[in-house]
C-alpha cells in the first residue's frame, strides 16, 4: 500500500511491464450514490437511457421503411399507369414485378390495394396522373429523355430544371431528334 496525499491506495503491478500502477477510482464510490437498507442488488444510474436508444432506433427504421413503402407504391402507381390501367399481373408484367418487389420488401396489402386505386382513379380523391417526358442536356453535352408520371406538370417541370441547373449544370432543351424509338 501506498500513501498519498492521505489516502491509502493499493499497488497494482502490469502484466506486460511488470511496473507498479495505482489504480485509485477503482475503490472509490460516487458521492451521489446513496446506500438504502432496502436495497441489496445492484444500483442503477440511468434507467432513462435503454428506452431512449430503442425509441431513437424505432424512429430511424420507421422512416427507412416510410422510404421503402413510399418507393414500392409509385412503382406499382406507374406500372398500372404504363398498361392504360390494367391490374390483372398476368397480363402487366410490370405490375407483377412491382407486386413481387413490395412482397420482398413486407409492404402492407393495404398500401398495396391503396396505390392500385390511386393508379386506377377509383380512390376518393381520385388523382389523375400523366406521363410527362423532357429533353435535357448535361454540362458535358450528354443528351438525355427523361420519363416520368406526375400529378402536376408544372411543378415536375420546375423541380426537374432546378436540378439540372443547380446539380447537374445542365439545361432542358429540345433533343429529341437525336433519339430514335
Amino acid at each position: 500500500m501506498t500513501a498519498n496525499s492521505g489516502i491509502l491506495y493499493p499497488r497494482f503491478y502490469s502484466l506486460f511491464t511488470k511496473l507498479p500502477l495505482e489504480l485509485p477510482h477503482l475503490f472509490l464510490l460516487p458521492s451521489r450514490i446513496k446506500h438504502s437498507s432496502f436495497h441489496s442488488g445492484i444500483i442503477s444510474l440511468a434507467g432513462h437511457n435503454k428506452w431512449s436508444k430503442i425509441k431513437r432506433d424505432k424512429g430511424v427504421n420507421d422512416t427507412n421503411k416510410g422510404t421503402v413503402f413510399s418507393k414500392v407504391t409509385l412503382s406499382i402507381i406507374s406500372a398500372v399507369k404504363a398498361c392504360d390501367g390494367e391490374i390483372d399481373p398476368r397480363h402487366n408484367l410490370y405490375l407483377a414485378s412491382a407486386l413481387r418487389e413490395a412482397k420482398e420488401k413486407q409492404v402492407p396489402k393495404s398500401n398495396i390495394e391503396a396505390a392500385i386505386k390511386k393508379a386506377t382513379a377509383a380512390g376518393k380523391d381520385g388523382v389523375q396522373l400523366e406521363n410527362v417526358q423532357y429533353g435535357a442536356l448535361s454540362s458535358q453535352g450528354i443528351a438525355m429523355i427523361i420519363e416520368g408520371l406526375t400529378e402536376n406538370r408544372n411543378r415536375t417541370f420546375t423541380n426537374l430544371k432546378t436540378f439540372l441547373i443547380k446539380r447537374a449544370h445542365g439545361s432542358i432543351g429540345e433533343v429529341d431528334f437525336l433519339f430514335r424509338r
